[in-house]
């Protein structure tokens, strides 16, 4: 016969495991996921900072940890020798996932392409009113063909993609475990 605390820790840890699969994970030293609402006058500028860029940088994820930035440029340039290992760089914020907020697409000045940033475990978004902010990551770069179904679902949501005539796409990311947007 199961004593009392045994099924308590069974209906208990039960709970927790659906209720895991509900959210995405969490994650310590992570700041929550940020989404402003869009004041009725239109968007927030950086004349008259409201929501999350009311108080200076948005920083998001873990603290920083390297000290020497890589020009984002020359992960672009050549993303293989970069695959695989954690790099900080900056850019300028292009695109934002505008149903959640899970990704962004930052490019260097000049740059003809940029990079897809998403986050760690999923475990941040970035404001929705990012777009043209200045961010610094720091990350892991990936790599990857994408197929068409993740192509096609990431353009529904706003990215750019190189596609190939099967309607894959190559792609280099970034998951970011630390980051700082500046409006400017």
């Amino acid at each position: 016969m199961m004593r009392l605390g045994t099924v308590s820790k069974l209906i208990v840890s039960s709970s927790i495991l659906f209720a895991c699969k509900a959210s995405p994970p969490a994650t310590e030293n992570v700041a929550a996921p940020v989404q402003p609402e869009a004041p009725a006058s239109g968007p927030a500028t950086s004349t008259n900072p409201s929501g999350p860029w009311a108080a200076g940088p948005v920083k998001l994820g873990a603290p920083f940890e390297l000290k020497d930035e890589q020009p984002l440029a020359n992960v672009l340039a050549k993303p293989d020798d970069y695959s695989g290992k954690v790099v900080l760089v900056s850019g300028k914020v292009e695109r934002v996932c505008q149903k959640k907020g899970c990704w962004m697409e930052l490019r260097a000045d000049g740059a003809p392409t940029g990079v897809r940033v998403t986050f760690k475990d999923y475990a941040f978004f970035v404001p929705f009113d990012s777009v043209g902010a200045t961010a610094k990551i720091e990350g892991n770069i990936e790599v990857k063909v994408l197929d068409k179904a993740t192509a096609d679902h990431l353009a529904g949501e706003g990215a750019k993609l190189n596609l190939m005539p099967d309607g894959t796409a190559k792609e280099v990311a970034i998951v970011a475990r630390a980051v700082e947007l500046v409006k400017s």
